[in-house]
């Protein structure tokens, strides 16, 4: 499934490409979120799980999405209790 563009829609998937990592600018641009805040979490350890290669970060798509299933079932956890 490809992401949507509607407001306060969830992608099931993100796809952006053929590769196997995103960079932080373009989690940044798929999450809609300023890279600031995924800079932030990284230094919290409370966004999606990322690999460092030197000064390069890069966020592996399985793990992005692992995370954000994990975000939404905290949610619906959250709103049926």
């Amino acid at each position: 499934m490809t992401p949507t563009n509607h407001p306060g829609s969830r992608p099931e998937r993100l796809r952006p490409s053929d590769d196997e990592y995103f960079t932080t600018e373009e989690l940044s641009a798929l999450l809609k979120i300023p890279a600031k805040t995924l800079q932030w979490w990284r230094t919290q350890r409370t966004g999606p799980k990322f690999h460092r290669d030197g000064r390069h970060v890069r966020y592996p798509k399985t793990l992005v999405d692992a995370w954000l299933e994990e975000r939404t079932a905290d949610a619906e956890r959250w709103m049926a209790s």
